[in-house]
């Protein structure tokens, strides 16, 4: 406590006399010694007064604070709340202004945060429907204004990317798309997505890594006939004629009469590479 910094203004200094502190009367928590600088300042009811109960994680003391209904155990010798800095500042009426400045700053924020959130699912929206009717590159403008506006949203990242790809943009889709896998734990998106960036490094010449990609597609959703078809056309390019051939019958096993894998089986088939063998046990899928 001997190192404390106080500011030159006494009604912004953090209290040190913490015996003035007893239970039920109000002060606020800061990161900072003086609270027109806290990043964060907030509303604070005392629980315990001096000298506060001992604990086995605060041996200088501590006094417990309520925090929006949290209690916060403020840790006497080390002046921090659960290893954070914190300060606390007695409850004048200038230090209460400052609060609400904070807090009405602090809920502008969250507003303003809704705001964009909304604006990028209308953007995605928008593109959605461009997409639909045929215009590739308006669509990749709404998805990337979407991306932009809102970067956690992992849809319109991905979107973006399977658009590119669509454009014949590998490299430029790779960055999106990987960049939504890393945002998502939705089996279906991390699915569709790994299978865009399997593809992306098939366009690029990397079968084996394109094989890699393709293998968590099908982690995330087994029966993903698209990603069985994509692992299947990169195992023909790799000269592993029976792989592919089995992709193309799981494929089907998972969507019958699905073209794209109908036309692998027909291309392998009349490519004379599949024996007699290699049908027999492929068909047991």
């Amino acid at each position: 406590m001997q190192n404390m910094q106080f500011c030159e203004n006494p009604q912004f200094e953090p209290l040190y006399n913490f015996r003035l502190l007893k239970r039920g009367r109000k002060v606020f928590l800061g990161d900072k010694s003086d609270p027109r600088n806290c990043k964060y300042l907030k509303e604070a009811i005392v629980e315990h007064n001096w000298p506060s109960q001992w604990h086995s994680r605060f041996p200088g003391g501590y006094i417990l604070l309520s925090v929006n209904g949290e209690k916060k155990r403020f840790d006497l010798a080390q002046q921090n709340v659960y290893g954070k800095p914190a300060y606390i500042f007695p409850a004048t009426k200038e230090v209460e202004r400052i609060f609400l400045v904070k807090c009405a700053e602090e809920q502008k924020t969250i507003v303003e945060g809704q705001k964009k959130i909304q604006e990028a699912k209308d953007l995605f929206a928008e593109g959605v429907k461009i997409y639909a009717h045929g215009d590739l590159w308006g669509a990749a403008e709404k998805y990337k204004a979407a991306a932009e506006l809102d970067p956690s949203y992992a849809e319109a990242q991905s979107r973006l990317g399977h658009t590119l790809l669509k454009l014949k943009q590998p490299e430029e889709a790779l960055k999106f798309l990987n960049h939504a896998v890393s945002l998502t734990s939705d089996m279906r998106l991390l699915s569709l997505g790994y299978d865009d960036i399997g593809l992306a490094t098939s366009n690029l010449g990397d079968q084996r890594g394109a094989m890699s990609s393709f293998n968590l597609s099908l982690m995330f959703d087994g029966r993903n006939a698209k990603a069985l078809v994509h692992r299947g056309i990169s195992h023909r390019k790799t000269g592993e004629h029976d792989r592919a051939y089995a992709d193309a019958l799981g494929a089907l096993n998972c969507r019958p009469a699905y073209p794209p894998a109908l036309r692998l089986k027909k291309e392998l088939e009349a490519s004379g590479h599949i024996t007699p063998l290699a049908t027999a046990a492929s068909g047991g899928l």
